[in-house]
């Protein structure tokens, strides 16, 4: 998977591919792969994907236009996706959001949408620097909220777990027993990857020795 697959789109600044098509031990190749992309103007940028890419979108979305999508999902943490769109062969769906907006959930936690997607590992494929910055804070309060709504020492792999499911509490919706504990221990690398350097910012307040977390007495 590369950055070569968007070059159909309009200008990106961040794009990243989540879910079960990076994390599954063994993706299941009928399944969709799936993308957000951070835009500077959803309005802007699916005027001109429209014009460039109708296929993408629904019948209903192309006669209504871009206003239309941009205002339809600035209800639904202000992103738009597109599903079921062949790229190079694959199927995939991408969801649009302006950087803004985005930024904004990952910093303050806005609607915990994308921020929550971006606690597990995902795969970058264009980077923005400002949304790196604030991923690094994002992982964070990760950290803090896991350690502050979990026993005060627990093995690491517990602790990324417990991240995981923070976005599916109260969720009728929540992963399939065994699902999420699967997944963690599947891509135990790239969560160490994620969390070890913020143990060490946060070493004041985080002891972390031979794979074990805890909130620090001192």
């Amino acid at each position: 998977m590369s950055a070569g697959l968007l070059q159909v789109f309009p200008p990106i600044r961040h794009a990243f591919a989540y879910g079960s098509s990076i994390l599954c031990k063994a993706p299941d190749p009928t399944r969709q792969l799936d993308f957000i992309f951070l835009v500077d103007s959803s309005l802007a940028w699916h005027q001109a994907n429209l014009a460039t890419n109708p296929q993408h979108y629904s019948a209903k979305a192309q006669a209504l236009g871009a206003d239309a999508i941009v205002k339809s999902a600035s209800a639904a943490a202000g992103f738009h996706y597109n599903p079921y769109v062949a790229l190079q062969g694959q199927m995939c769906k991408y969801g649009v959001v302006d950087k803004a907006r985005a930024i904004a959930d990952i910093k303050d936690w806005d609607t915990f949408y994308l921020s929550a997607r971006m606690h597990k590992p995902v795969l970058d494929l264009i980077s923005d620097s400002e949304v790196v910055q604030c991923q690094s804070l994002n992982l964070q309060r990760a950290v803090a909220v896991g350690l502050l709504t979990a026993p005060q020492t627990m093995s690491e792999e517990d602790l990324y777990l417990h991240i995981s499911q923070l976005s599916y509490l109260g969720d009728p919706r929540l992963e399939a027993a065994g699902k999420l504990e699967a997944m963690v221990a599947d891509n135990l690398s790239a969560f160490q990857q994620m969390y070890r350097p913020v143990f060490h910012q946060l070493r004041s307040a985080v002891g972390f020795e031979a794979g074990v977390v805890e909130v620090s007495s001192r």
